[in-house]
């Protein structure tokens, strides 16, 4: 076991060893040809050091990354997407976690070297991540809300300003790891200038966040410079890199770091539709139609085939340095729709079952129109209306023994109007009978938001308001076009990144027949996904919503762009595979 140093370096010394972060005690410096993209030599100089490369994660990073996925679990959790509010909540809660875990990244891919103060490093930086998932549950951009009568029922800036705190916290920590860096790589003339850079990035960053907290309280919108500060840190943090060789990624495993993060996201995806699953079995687990288990084979293959379609197209050589920083950052997007698509994916599958358990109840309180058809007169027989009252009793009783009531208040909703249905026929005057037509409508209503409730699908929540059954129930819907809406534009624009990813890879040596027929592949059939949400709020669409054909026609898109993708369009794609994957090449690419 080799002893830890107080502070390590990340330049590598001749003959030298050093302690390895993947397990053994100790290795050699690695040299590799260019084939491979995590290992391209660079031409060191007097001036540019020599730095410890790794030609995968270590165990410190896949222990934060880690961090990553529970905070991101924990958040998917508890902040449900109802409501086009909670979307924007949603992406910008992500945009915060995904760059400050990109920043640590950064710093740890070219750099990184162990030692008790690095270790140190990155305990703050796991600090921050538990910071994160502190502040997330009550993450809202809408900021402070009030209620009819004026009264503030939540502030949300106090928890920008812990935010804004722990990312300035974060940056100070980088500040000072690129700091030390810079002092061990203080004789070397080229490092000076990136590091200081590098280092007064992290320092400005961390200072304006200090800004933002004391803002926070006072302007509601403080949040979105969250959003610009992360985007104008990648810009410089680009910028230094093509500019100064000494802070490169060239010989980095960043490529492996953006593809492992991408298989977390795929793995929450997996998470969130076998929950789904699981909510399906709690509630009722002897019904499981051939529709139920075919939605949910359907969203397990697309996350398959999601993981297949992206690893794919991976290019085992490197592509350029600038190149790849613009793929790595590229990341951002995708992983934001991707997050999106597998949670409405989650969703969906529970709305199939949700809709099997619904359309019998409405189909049955639509028969009973159908058997009195002086429905609306008020000249009732006592035979009638006890046919009707049985039948009525029977189906509410039916359906709560099957589909349980979660809330009591939704019980004593039932209850409520199935009494003013007896109600209005004992009375037997018009104004009376007003009130039965009203409960006998009421109680389907009541009846299908409990269904919608047993299963986790509520709409987006009013402050200080009780909705009645028919708000409720237009609520529910209307959070499920936002649902269909988000899910189809996410479906579609991963397709479409997936192949502009694809396009930034191949076009490195050469543009190729076959480069161009599956960019347009994505493009062309992301595309179409992406319109269906057009029709989220028109008869075709509330067909296409009561349909269990959501999942699987995102399924089969991704089908057929794989599909095109392992065709061979030409001789030079056939050269080109011959080259990725002949046994020279393989001796040297990343696994």
């Amino acid at each position: 076991m080799t002893r830890l140093r107080l502070v390590g370096s990340p330049v590598v010394k001749k003959g030298s060893t050093f302690p390895s972060l993947n397990g053994s005690e100790e290795h050699k410096p690695q040299f590799h040809s260019q084939d491979s993209y995590s290992n391209e030599q660079i031409n060191y100089t007097e001036d540019i050091p020599q730095l410890i490369k790794h030609e995968e994660s270590t165990t410190i990073e896949l222990f934060y990354d880690l961090f990553f996925v529970a905070n991101l679990t924990t958040f998917t959790s508890v902040h449900e997407v109802n409501s086009r509010k909670a979307l924007t909540s949603y992406i910008g809660f992500f945009c915060v976690l995904w760059f400050t875990w990109c920043q640590t990244s950064l710093y740890d891919v070219r750099f990184m070297a162990d030692s008790w103060l690095e270790r140190l490093a990155k305990a703050c930086h796991l600090a921050v991540m538990v910071g994160l998932s502190i502040v997330g549950p009550n993450y809202d951009t809408e900021g402070k809300k009030f209620s009819g009568d004026g009264e503030m029922v939540k502030d949300g800036s106090k928890s920008f300003q812990t935010l804004a705190l722990f990312l300035m916290a974060s940056r100070f920590v980088l500040a000072v790891q690129y700091a030390m860096t810079g002092v061990h790589l203080r004789k070397y003339v080229k490092t000076k200038v990136p590091l200081g850079l590098l280092s007064l990035i992290s320092v400005m960053a961390g200072i304006i966040y200090l800004v933002i907290a004391f803002a926070a309280k006072k302007y509601q919108h403080s949040y979105r410079a969250f959003y610009v500060l992360a985007a104008a840190e990648m810009i410089f943090i680009i910028a230094v890199s093509a500019c100064h060789k000494a802070a490169s990624f060239k010989g980095t495993h960043l490529v492996e770091r953006m593809s492992l993060l991408t298989l977390y996201i795929l793995g929450e995806g997996v998470i969130d539709i076998l929950k789904s699953t699981g909510k399906l079995a709690k509630v009722n687990n002897k019904d499981w139609s051939a529709s139920v288990i075919g939605v949910i084979v359907a969203a397990i293959c697309a996350v398959y085939l999601l993981y297949m379609l992206y690893f794919d197209c991976l290019n085992h050589r490197h592509f350029g340095s600038i190149r790849q920083q613009i793929w790595a950052f590229a990341h951002f997007p995708f992983h934001a729709v991707l997050v999106l698509a597998v949670t409405g994916m989650a969703q969906f599958v529970k709305w199939n079952k949700v809709v099997e358990a619904v359309t019998p109840v409405a189909y049955f309180f639509e028969d009973l129109r159908v058997k009195f058809p002086d429905f609306n007169s008020t000249a009732w027989t006592d035979s009638k209306f006890q046919d009707l009252w049985t039948s009525v009793s029977q189906k509410v009783n039916e359906t709560i023994k099957v589909y349980p009531v979660v809330y009591t208040h939704v019980g004593d909703e039932i209850i409520q109007n199935v009494a003013i249905v007896q109600q209005g026929f004992t009375v037997g005057n018009e104004s009376a009978f007003d009130h039965f037509r009203e409960g006998f409508d009421n109680v389907l209503l009541t009846l299908s938001n409990s269904i919608f409730e047993t299963y986790g699908f509520e709409a987006g929540k009013t402050e200080g308001k009780t909705l009645e059954p028919d708000e409720q129930f237009s609520a529910s819907v209307l959070t499920l076009a936002t649902v269909f809406v988000y899910y189809f534009i996410a479906a579609g624009l991963t397709i479409i990144i997936m192949g502009a990813l694809s396009l930034i890879m191949d076009t490195h040596h050469g543009w190729r027949l076959g480069t161009m027929i599956r960019f347009a592949s994505h493009f062309i059939i992301g595309l179409g996904v992406g319109l269906i949400s057009i029709a989220a709020y028109t008869n075709r669409g509330f067909n296409l919503l009561i349909s269990p054909w959501i999942i699987p026609i995102y399924t089969i898109s991704i089908v057929i762009v794989l599909g095109i993708h392992h065709i061979k369009w030409g001789k030079k794609d056939l050269e080109h595979d011959i080259n990725e994957y002949s046994p020279d090449h393989q001796q040297h690419a990343h696994p």
